[in-house]
């Protein structure tokens, strides 16, 4: 098995050739693949929890164009604002105001006097203004020591959600998973359509031999 797995590791388009064993060994297969993959990505996130540079690079770029809000500051930890205002980037929300919150995002709400985590709508944490260093904050300025200044307290409160890390891992695992049938789709696609274009039964037989010199008994 792991001579298996080692070959569709480093030849995922050959993964097809197993469909000579058992469903469940090939779904074994198809499943356990994606793991190798992400492991890369497991280890940073078990061994730190600081952000990204190019997620808080996303973040600052998205304060400085999307949150500017008129009229909304903090003053001595609490939070006043007319009208409401959302920003988003990778798979966050931050909401100032009353709004419906996103099913498919981790949403960030300034309340009065703190910042709460929402999933849909449940509550999973929420820190004041105070501790995270925006006693006072004025949500119209958009010079590099206002932006610096939010970007750091969201990048606080985020870095301390274990869901952030668990989502991470998903995602990853996702992508690989699709990308891994995706290559094996293509080239089942190739094979059929050489076996199609293959009349002669002598040229059949010797591309099957090619096949299983590939080595994967």
């Amino acid at each position: 098995m792991f001579k298996r797995l080692a070959t569709s590791l480093s030849r995922p388009q050959f993964a097809v050739f197993f469909i000579k064993d058992s469903w469940i060994r090939t779904i074994l297969y198809i499943l356990l693949l994606p793991l190798f993959l992400i492991i890369p990505a497991l280890i940073t996130s078990v061994a730190t929890d600081e952000m990204s540079v190019e997620r808080y690079t996303m973040m600052v770029e998205a304060v400085e164009t999307d949150f500017r809000i008129e009229n909304a500051s903090i003053t001595d930890g609490v939070l006043s604002f007319e009208g409401s205002k959302k920003m988003s980037f990778d798979y966050f929300s931050f909401y100032v105001g009353d709004q419906d919150y996103g099913m498919q995002t981790l949403n960030f709400v300034f309340e009065e006097t703190e910042l709460v985590l929402f999933v849909s709508n449940v509550e999973l944490d929420r820190e004041t203004y105070v501790a995270l260093g925006l006693l006072n904050h004025d949500f119209s300025l958009v010079d590099s020591t206002s932006i610096r200044e939010l970007s750091t307290a969201l990048k606080i409160f985020m870095e301390r959600q274990d869901i952030i890390g668990f989502m991470d891992v998903s995602l990853n695992y996702t992508i690989g998973l699709l990308d891994y049938l995706f290559i094996t789709h293509e080239f089942i696609d190739g094979i059929l359509f050489t076996a199609c274009s293959i009349a002669d039964p002598v040229k059949i037989q010797a591309f099957c031999l090619s096949i299983d010199n590939l080595g994967f008994q």
